[in-house]
């Protein structure tokens, strides 16, 4: 029997899955690697573990031990590499199970998530989304050419471009609910191409989490980018715009020349720039990785 296994899987699973045509559907890669926009899932649920999954996880997963590292919240983890399922919480009124998924690594469809969760815990029923990593990669834009023309209102920290310059820029702090972060996802692959990663990370705050259910039925109503903008218009042309503003001056990011304005010049610039399209939204290409993505199903 041949099966695709991604790379991200652990060497156990790699190794065995041939063998098991039972489990073949849960490991088998039915997407182009990271073609997913979402690179990792978290979810939580008081529901206790399957046998199947006890089953599945002696033959196959890696134990981790957590006994000791302050910043891990439950004790014990079963690790398949791009599935983790984390048991034993260490505080009370924490939820007994936490499974991360990342489909965009794994090559998972939205079914085999889906199919995940039921062999985990029986059901998708009270399974709750707690964290969500959605994202874009852009093929041949160059990372430090995003960074600077990237702009997203919804952060308060102010960061620090030149400290990540060539790196990978945090627009948000990572105790926010939601924080952006760009990097060179070639580099993180060893590639030698262009491929800029845009990735919204966003938690659900205790008491808001929303039911897995839920979030699937609004999969397409829900449009993470809506408020990011790529803007590509020369510096001389936004000197032109600022000049409508007296005493405001382009700084070297547009990103900290949006922020250096009031809502209502933010507002008036971007639709200036909108209307000749030299201000474009990120929705359209995470709407159109999400479309690709979901026909995979």
């Amino acid at each position: 029997m041949s099966v695709a296994i991604s790379k991200a899987w652990i060497s156990s699973v790699k190794q065995n899955i041939h063998g098991f045509q039972q489990y073949h559907n849960l490991f088998e890669r039915k997407t182009p690697y990271q073609s997913s926009p979402f690179d990792g899932i978290h979810f939580v649920t008081d529901k206790p573990l399957t046998a199947d999954f006890l089953i599945l996880a002696a033959l196959f997963a890696r134990v981790n031990y957590h006994y000791l590292q302050p910043n891990q919240h439950y004790m014990k983890s079963y690790s398949f590499g791009c599935v983790r399922v984390f048991v034993n919480p260490k505080h009370r009124n924490m939820h007994i199970i936490k499974i991360v998924i990342n489909p965009s690594q794994g090559g998972l469809t939205l079914q085999q998530v889906i199919d995940w969760l039921v062999f985990i815990v029986g059901r998708t029923t009270d399974v709750w989304m707690k964290v969500i990593h959605p994202k874009i990669d852009v093929a041949g834009l160059d990372t430090l050419e995003c960074i600077r023309s990237i702009w997203w209102p919804t952060y308060r920290k102010k960061p620090d471009y030149e400290r990540f310059k060539d790196q990978t820029l945090y627009l948000g702090s990572r105790e926010s609910k939601q924080q952006l972060v760009v990097y060179d996802k070639a580099k993180h692959m060893k590639s030698d191409s262009l491929l800029t990663r845009i990735e919204l990370r966003h938690k659900y705050e205790k008491g808001s989490e929303i039911a897995f259910d839920d979030f699937h039925q609004q999969l397409l109503l829900k449009n993470w980018f809506k408020e990011v903008y790529l803007i590509s218009a020369t510096e001389d042309f936004i000197d032109e715009l600022l000049d409508q503003f007296k005493n405001k001056v382009r700084k070297p990011y547009i990103g900290q020349t949006m922020k250096s304005l009031s809502p209502y010049q933010r507002k008036k610039i971007l639709s200036q720039l909108s209307a000749l399209n030299l201000a474009v939204s990120m929705s359209n290409e995470y709407t159109n990785q999400l479309l690709r993505w979901l026909s995979f199903n």
